[in-house]
């Protein structure tokens, strides 16, 4: 968990996606819009790299709390209320055989530059 990937499981945008891993299999994930807070299993992700608190809430349309099959991976994007990723059917949990690459360095935001 933590590694942006590169995914190209089909989805509505029809092009890969870069997406930050936040849970894989076995995992339990929950998002508490309320108090910005994604947990797993249990326990509050420290997340210094997004980019505002969260405050969208209406295409997240996920049922959580979800527990993760083997082989499964939900992911979210760092600027939480621009990205459409595992909270939304749209994207979904993703299937790890559909990861094409791992991001080793970061080019936006700007004041973010340098090796993930």
């Amino acid at each position: 968990a933590g590694d942006i990937i590169v995914i190209a499981q089909p989805n509505f945008t029809n092009k890969p996606i870069i997406k930050r891993i936040i849970a894989t299999g076995g995992d339990t994930v929950d998002v508490n819009y309320d108090t910005n807070s994604v947990f797993v299993n249990g326990k509050k992700l420290n997340e210094p790299y997004i980019v505002e608190a969260m405050r969208r809430r209406g295409d997240q349309d996920t049922k959580l709390p979800l527990t993760l099959k083997k082989g499964e991976l939900f992911v979210m994007g760092d600027n939480r209320n621009g990205s459409t990723d595992s909270r939304s059917t749209l994207i979904g949990v993703i299937d790890s055989r559909y990861i094409v690459g791992r991001v080793i360095v970061r080019t936006l935001p700007l004041n973010k530059f340098g090796k993930e």
